[in-house]
């Protein structure tokens, strides 16, 4: 696990406000608690975010897919990478955002609760 990110540093964390303010950001169909950006999707987080904060990489579960995540002060970015050099950038609130990170199973649970730790 990558933990470029430190339980304890939420104050210099981006609000999702705060990243959504200037980009281009949709409801995705049938989940009003989320939101995608269709519009960069040639572009990693880190080319598409690259002010938004440290960024942890992790793989699919089938080891096939690259997954990066930015903590926000109130939610999270998750961007997948769909095929080589397409990624959808995902972006929601707090509980929906710990929920998908369980979800996707990224890490041993053992590790989750430290990783999601917010102030």
């Amino acid at each position: 696990m990558n933990s470029s990110y430190p339980p304890g540093q939420s104050a210099t964390r981006k609000t999702c406000a705060q990243i959504m303010a200037g980009r281009n950001w949709k409801r995705m169909p049938g989940r009003e608690i989320r939101w995608h950006a269709p519009d960069d999707q040639d572009q990693s987080v880190v080319e598409f975010l690259p002010e938004a904060g440290p960024i942890n990489e992790f793989c699919s579960v089938d080891q096939n897919h690259r997954i990066q995540i930015i903590k926000c002060a109130d939610g999270g970015i998750i961007s997948y990478e769909v095929r080589p050099g397409r990624w959808l950038h995902t972006l929601q609130p707090i509980a929906a955002f710990r929920n998908r990170i369980f979800e996707m199973n990224l890490m041993p649970v053992e590790e989750l609760g430290a990783f999601l730790e917010t102030e």
